[in-house]
């Protein structure tokens, strides 16, 4: 069985220890994971769906 190739890239957020991660998947998907544990994994298509967001278009809520 071959080993999954993954790519981690931390962001920086100023604080040591709270930073989160993402992680690069060699099969296509993209997992965020914050510092107290929760993680959110997409797969290509939602990935880069989200890239293509124009957020100042997004409508806000209260």
């Amino acid at each position: 069985m071959a080993e999954t190739k993954r790519k981690i890239v931390t962001l920086n957020c100023g604080v040591e220890g709270c930073c989160p991660e993402v992680e690069f998947i060699e099969n296509g998907e993209i997992e965020i994971r914050d510092d107290c544990g929760g993680k959110v994994k997409l797969t290509k298509a939602q990935w880069d769906h989200l890239q293509r967001i124009d957020t100042e278009k997004v409508v806000t809520t209260p």
